[in-house]
């Protein structure tokens, strides 16, 4: 059944098309003028975020056969700043020489208060079958998060935890601070107290956690950010913090290296900076396109006489159909650290959100280098919205449904010759396959249920609540 948005612009296309040509109607080689560009839709958000994400405006000339392309582009390109569940572009025929753009827009529901449950381990998997979903590890807390602000696609988030962990955290950013709207900045502020937490891992790889009476791990970090953006699909983004770290002498003695160097305190500026390419459909749950991602951080800036390394990483996705309904997905990923004695908390890992290769969720693998190759093959075998008709608020009563049964393929290295030389799984191949299926629906839900098998010989169910490429 379609939905009232689409029903109206529906009727509208219709209604205008008695006055005006449609595209389909006429000579594909002619170029017509963009004489307009209307929006419709858009009830708090400015005319002029939106029309940053077009690749046309007016006053361009428009050849017939690139309308068609132009829409599904353009609509991919406002969907993407998340701050709409439906987007329609339409082109009409004015007279001979002229046309002109009309955009149709929902937006969503921009203001989230209420409380949040945040699982004191790594995921789900962990909490739920290493630790038998034990309701103390779950911390409680309530999130605010204002999208949306002013209309300018600002965003301003509150958030304080209470329960296994003690954390609050404050951030607004602007990403439209100019003119042009492609420069902008963002502030953060966190702060975390841990009563519990992994302060190493075991000859295998596996977490291991201490827990004490008093906050055993303080840790605060004040960022600031800017960013740059070159065109639609390209942003430089630096990042400059500053963090402090604390330990108590408990875990000073399990783990001299937990901070490095035998210290129960460090802190330090550095210095990040990020490039972002990204030619996806729907950045999201990409279905076409590719992603490039270039990081490149400096901690201690050199000055500092805690730490002053340097790391680097790089990622790049691909996302293409090689025929109608299939869908392949696969994801490079490499690293380097400069420091060789690495310290527990700062030496960069696989198993932390989707830097992992899938079926070895358990562990936690550290070294200098490392790489890490993801595939996907997935069908799309549902694609449907429903329509909650006893439900008035137009932001919540459509819910888009879409399931993928899948089949995975990881493999992934790393690399270490000093501090982590000897555990079992550093310096071997990993690899991982098996089957399952994401679900994918609105407000930028993803739910993934994977079943497989490692070469180590173990086999696993996971769910996660992220994509995995």
């Amino acid at each position: 059944m379609l939905t009232t948005p689409v029903r109206t612009f529906l009727l509208i296309s219709l209604l205008t098309s008695t006055f005006f040509q449609s595209f389909s109607q006429t000579n594909k080689d002619k170029k017509y003028l963009l004489t307009e560009i209307v929006v419709k839709g858009n009830e708090k958000t400015k005319k002029q975020v939106i029309l940053r994400e077009l690749t046309f405006k007016a006053g361009d000339s428009l050849q017939a056969s690139a309308v068609d392309s132009l829409k599904i582009l353009n609509e991919n390109n406002i969907f993407n700043l998340s701050l709409f569940l439906e987007v329609y572009v339409d082109f009409q025929i004015q007279d001979s020489q002229k046309c002109f753009c009309q955009i149709e827009v929902k937006e969503r529901f921009f203001t989230i208060p209420g409380f949040y449950a945040e699982l004191a381990d790594r995921t789900f998997n962990e909490w739920w079958f290493l630790h038998h979903h034990q309701l103390n590890r779950v911390d409680v807390g309530f999130l605010l998060t204002q999208k949306n602000c002013r209309g300018r696609n600002e965003t301003l988030s509150a958030y304080v935890q209470a329960g296994y962990s003690h954390r609050l955290t404050a951030a607004y950013s602007i990403p439209g601070l100019n003119q042009k709207r492609n420069s902008g900045f963002e502030l953060q502020f966190q702060y975390l107290a841990n009563r519990e937490f992994a302060y190493s891992i075991d000859s295998l790889n596996r977490l291991v956690y201490f827990r004490g009476d008093d906050y055993q791990r303080k840790r605060m970090k004040t960022s600031l950010f800017y960013y740059y953006r070159v065109s639609i699909y390209s942003t430089h983004q630096a990042e400059l913090s500053y963090q402090f770290n604390r330990v108590t002498d408990t875990i000073l003695s399990l783990n001299p290296d937990y901070l490095g160097n035998n210290r129960l305190k460090n802190s330090f500026l550095s210095l990040n900076y990020t490039f972002d390419l990204d030619h996806t459909d729907i950045h999201f749950y990409p279905e076409k396109g590719y992603v490039f991602q270039l990081n490149a951080g400096f901690s201690g800036l050199g000055i500092s006489k805690y730490i002053n390394q340097f790391n680097l990483s790089g990622t790049y996705s691909a996302f293409y159909s090689p025929m109608p309904k299939v869908l392949m997905a696969h994801q490079l990923r490499g690293f380097y650290c400069s420091e060789k004695n690495l310290s527990f908390l700062f030496s960069p890992s696989f198993g932390y959100e989707d830097i992992l290769v899938r079926t070895f969720e358990y562990y936690l693998i550290k070294g200098r280098s490392g790489f890490l190759l993801k595939n996907d093959i997935k069908y799309s075998l549902l694609n449907e919205t429903l329509s909650i008709r006893f439900l008035r608020w137009h932001k919540f009563n459509t819910i888009p449904i879409r399931l993928y049964p899948k089949v995975f393929f990881d493999a992934g290295y790393v690399s270490d010759q000093a501090v982590f030389r000897e555990f079992s799984l550093n310096n071997k191949l990993l690899t991982g396959g098996g089957i399952g299926f994401d679900l994918v629906s609105y407000y930028d839900i993803v739910v993934r249920m994977e079943v497989g098998t490692n070469n180590l010989g173990e086999k696993h169910i996971f769910v996660h609540f992220r994509k995995a490429i």
